[in-house]
């Protein structure tokens, strides 16, 4: 076999090598990607250990734009009448800006909308706690919700806490913004909910 010929079988091994190598660091990323996008939480696992598990997730959009992606997890598979009845976890990353602001007002609107907030002066208390809350977000921020069954809810940026509300009736009204049959975003809501229990 000649010079020539050799090189030509090395070159075409060294080809296929790389090809091997290649899809082999491919398929690494993929199963990594897959196994950090089913990792639930810091703030949540802290909480209720490994056991949580992730209920849907899906974006909003407007007008074409996506202004957040959205998961849901929870300790365990809840019955769809028994959403409430275990740690929930709401996390949101937003491939936006908003302001702090923004997000409270938004809040109070659908959580008055869908009429949740059932006695006197009750609403205006949600909105100064939320407005005391929730920051100025930009692209890649997440900020994630936690109900605390007959406690109330905590909230975290980037999984470093950012504030509470001691009520429970509160904690369910903010996560039915996105969780009621009502929802502006029900088509949000079918994917978050997909893995319940019927």
């Amino acid at each position: 076999m000649n010079k020539t010929v050799m090189k030509q079988v090395h070159f075409r091994l060294a080809l296929r090598l790389a090809g091997v190598v290649l899809g082999s660091l491919i398929g690494f990323a993929a199963l990594l990607n897959s196994a950090l996008a089913s990792t639930a939480p810091a703030p949540l696992t802290s909480l209720v250990g490994q056991q949580a598990s992730l209920l849907g997730e899906g974006k909003l959009r407007f007008l074409g734009l996506t202004v957040y992606e959205a998961r849901l997890w929870s300790a365990a598979k809840p019955e769809m009448g028994k959403l409430f009845d275990r740690p929930l976890a709401l996390e949101l990353t937003y491939r936006t800006g908003l302001q702090g602001g923004t997000i409270t007002s938004t809040s109070r609107d659908e959580i008055e909308r869908l009429g949740l907030a059932t006695k006197p002066g009750q609403i205006e208390s949600w909105e100064s706690q939320m407005r005391a809350i929730f920051p100025n977000v930009g692209s890649g921020d997440r900020i994630l919700g936690v109900h605390i069954p007959n406690r109330g809810a905590l909230f975290f940026l980037n999984d470093q806490p950012i504030g509470q509300v001691n009520d429970a009736q509160f904690s369910e009204a903010f996560f039915n913004i996105w969780l009621h049959p009502e929802t502006r975003v029900a088509s949000l809501r079918k994917k978050l909910l997909s893995g319940l229990i019927p």
